[in-house]
């Protein structure tokens, strides 16, 4: 029974934890600088996107989405403190490659998301990796 147990709580801290590594430097003119790390993200399924919604406890007023639009190809959305986001797309940029992966857990109906970003762009600059995004 104790087994039983143990098995089920690690399997529900394994399904609903997020991972993410990596900062991105935000530049975009308009505020300071800010070295952004993500701490959580979840899926862009919430939010009516394909893609990934992160978050920093350190600046918790700056949000940036990672997406793939079927018409306009990958995005990167960064909003920061209630202002209209900057959306930054391949053109805007030295490189902006995104990996998107939907992966085959779901929880509540929203599938995760995983993968990983590298961006060079006169905006946001940096590397990420994310897994476990629901």
């Amino acid at each position: 029974m104790i087994a039983v147990v143990g098995a089920a709580v690690f399997a529900l801290v394994f399904v609903f934890s997020s991972e993410v590594e990596g900062t991105l430097r935000l530049s975009d003119g308009s505020a300071p600088a800010v070295e952004f790390t993500p701490t959580r993200c979840r899926s862009g399924q919430l939010s009516g996107f394909f893609g990934v919604e992160l978050h920093a406890d350190d600046v918790p007023d700056v949000i940036v989405r990672l997406m793939r639009d079927p018409l306009q190809g990958d995005l990167v959305s960064v909003e920061r403190g209630g202002r209209a986001p900057l959306v930054l797309k391949a053109s805007d940029c030295e490189s902006l490659t995104l990996e998107l992966v939907r992966t085959s857990t779901t929880i509540n109906d929203v599938r995760n998301v995983e993968g990983a970003a590298t961006l060079a762009c006169s905006a946001a600059r940096g590397e990420l990796k994310f897994s476990g995004c629901h």
